[in-house]
């Protein structure tokens, strides 16, 4: 017995080693430039931190006209993480991107431990597989954003709770209260939202202590004063980590007298909420649900697992209506409530889909509960299940591929196979359909007839699955070295990058840009100045002091749906900004190393009168 489970704890080591190397190989190759956004800010703040470490805790650059100039919210640890990475790798995109690889790695290790005390090894199994090659969660943990972090801090916090009171260990709870913070302090509210699942775990399971006692004929007095023993460190654990919290958001107050910065923290909690509808990016309801429809359903995105989602959905729905029968089913709450809070939240709410990215382990633990259940059912001869997942799995993937030039055609263009797989579908759709349909229903047939062996059906089931597993790997695996709907920026980024770091020694700014500024800061190593920020007077004395004298247009944000600016958009936003650099500019695209009519940049240069 005891050579068995050490070769089952071998077993289980050996496959988390491999999934852990898939995982990191997966999201690092192929991962390309980083964006215009908060990632190049992050590895910017990175470096202010490095060289003055107050500005993790105050980041404030009230004379710097760049997009973050005016930044003062407090998230040390959406910075902080990159600094080791720096000191080991430089100011490079490897050194931004690796701590959210990382964090995606740390997230399958925990995501199993958490999964096989919730419901078993294989439901454990499934699900790291899937999440590990997840096409969502590996567009979005491939480069320096949040996201993956805070899935990890989220899993973290869920599996430290239910282990603290499932094995009575208060230290534990203190621990989750920690992640917690640095979840808060790594971003706003919303990276707090899937932990709200556990209120109503914690509830039930209150209620189950409770009804134990009674049935053990405590009284009440007594059933509370060992309620208050058991819980009491969640109530300590979680006024501390908001005392600590609260604290720190004060420190610029206290030690640089900055009062403006409690305005600002009000202004990002309303914006977190999503209460401020005068934001850029607000949207309704009924848009935001189309938009997730587009990004998470009918899109590559969610792999093959939307099926068997709705499947262990639909089972985990069931368990909850005999949950005052089971206490173990509060698991299934648990999950649904962790579903249900975030994609309530985000549909009503905050319309960016890479930040929904958290609901990954939400997708994959359902996927694999549908799984497991149908693989069950089919080897205890209910052997429908088995042949309906699959036939409806295959015509769910016949529909992707036929909306999915509709949808994504800027991402599948000039790639041969992919083209002409979605061509071969849109030409024999209905066929497709029918003849899937036809060998479900013959398959389904042939299994009731067939007078099969529990170990027989056993086997069948487990090749279903492997297949099933294999062409999940295998299809995101695909899109990773395709590149299709992974955030990826152009090489023309860096090329313009290169060629301001080389031509502006003794120039205080790099350029003047838009969108970009935060990414040309960081390849050039030198402030590139936001035309939001600055106005006429400002650019003319710059390029006196000789401080100033390149200009960029991005032309390619708004065809790719990432960005709002094109040339006629700076025309029109800052018509004054955009004559003075015609009537004093020329056009050096072409020194840059692009091509005069590429369809990424423009690039102008200050000419002296004199």
């Amino acid at each position: 017995m005891e050579k068995k489970r050490i070769n089952q704890k071998t077993i289980e080591l050996f496959f988390l080693l491999i999934l852990v190397v898939s995982t990191f190989s997966v999201r690092f190759y192929n991962s390309g430039e980083l964006s215009g956004g908060d990632d190049s800010e992050y590895a910017q703040l990175a470096m202010h931190i490095i060289e003055n470490p107050s500005r993790a805790i105050y980041p404030s650059f009230p004379d710097e006209p760049t997009s973050y100039g005016g930044y003062k919210y407090n998230r040390p640890f959406a910075a902080t993480p990159i600094v080791p990475f720096i000191f080991i790798f430089g100011y490079t995109n490897t050194a931004v991107k690796l701590p959210s690889i990382i964090f995606a790695c740390l997230t399958v290790i925990v995501l199993y431990y958490l999964l096989k005390r919730q419901f078993n090894t294989k439901i454990a199994y499934l699900a790291t597989i899937l999440f590990a090659f997840l096409p969502f969660h590996i567009a979005f943990s491939r480069s320096g954003f949040l996201h993956s972090a805070l899935t990890f801090y989220v899993v973290l916090t869920i599996f430290l709770v239910i282990k603290s009171i499932e094995e009575n260990k208060p230290h534990y709870t203190y621990l989750a209260a920690f992640v917690c913070l640095v979840n808060l302090l790594t971003t706003d509210f919303r990276g707090i939202l899937p932990i709200l699942s556990l209120i109503p775990y914690i509830a039930i399971k209150i209620y189950f202590s409770a009804k134990t006692g009674l049935n053990n004929n405590k009284s009440p007095s007594q059933i509370s004063r060992q309620l208050l023993c058991k819980y009491k460190h969640f109530i300590i654990a979680t006024i501390i980590a908001l005392f600590i919290y609260f604290l720190y958001m004060l420190l610029p107050w206290i030690l640089w007298n900055d009062t403006s910065y409690l305005n600002w923290f009000k202004i990002i909690l309303i914006h977190s909420l999503g209460i401020n509808k005068a934001y850029m990016n607000y949207k309704p309801f009924t848009e935001n649900i189309l938009l997730m429809g587009k990004y998470l359903i009918l899109t590559p995105f969610i792999g093959l697992i939307f099926i068997p989602l709705l499947f262990g959905l639909i089972y985990s729905l069931t368990k909850i209506v005999t949950l005052a029968k089971r206490v173990r089913n509060v698991h299934y709450l648990l999950w649904l409530s962790y579903l249900a809070v975030s994609l309530l939240y985000y549909i009503n709410k905050q319309p960016y889909v890479e930040r929904q990215t958290v609901f990954s382990p939400a997708y994959v633990t359902f996927a694999a509960i549908g799984i497991y259940i149908v693989y069950i059912s089919f080897i205890r001869q209910n052997k429908l299940l088995l042949p309906l997942l699959i036939g409806l799995t295959t015509i769910y993937w016949i529909i992707i591929l036929k909306f999915f030039p509709f949808l994504f055609s800027v991402d599948i263009k000039g790639n041969y196979v992919i083209e002409t797989m979605l061509k071969t579908t849109n030409q024999y759709f209905y066929l497709f359909i029918m003849f899937i349909v036809f060998l479900a229903v013959i398959l389904i047939i042939y299994i009731s007839r067939t007078n099969l062996r529990k170990e027989q059906l056993r086997k069948i089931a487990t090749i279903f699955i492997i297949i099933f597993l294999t062409i999940n790997i295998l299809s995101a695996s695909f899109l990773v070295l395709s590149g299709v709907g992974i955030f990826k920026r152009p090489e023309a980024i860096k090329i313009v990058g290169d060629f301001l770091k080389k031509n502006t020694e003794g120039i205080n700014y790099s350029c003047l840009a838009y969108n970009e500024d935060k990414s040309l800061t960081f390849y050039t190593q030198k402030i590139c100045a936001n035309y939001k920020i600055v106005n006429v007077s400002w650019i003319e004395k710059q390029v006196k002091n000789n401080n100033l004298k390149f200009f960029i247009f991005n032309l390619y944000q708004k065809k790719v749906g990432i960005g709002i600016e094109t040339l006629a958009d700076i025309s029109k936003s800052y018509p004054a900004q955009y004559e003075w650099i015609m009537n004093n500019t020329i056009d050096v695209t072409e020194k840059t190393g692009l091509t005069a009519n590429n369809p990424y940049f423009r690039v102008r240069e200050y000419v002296n009168p004199s």
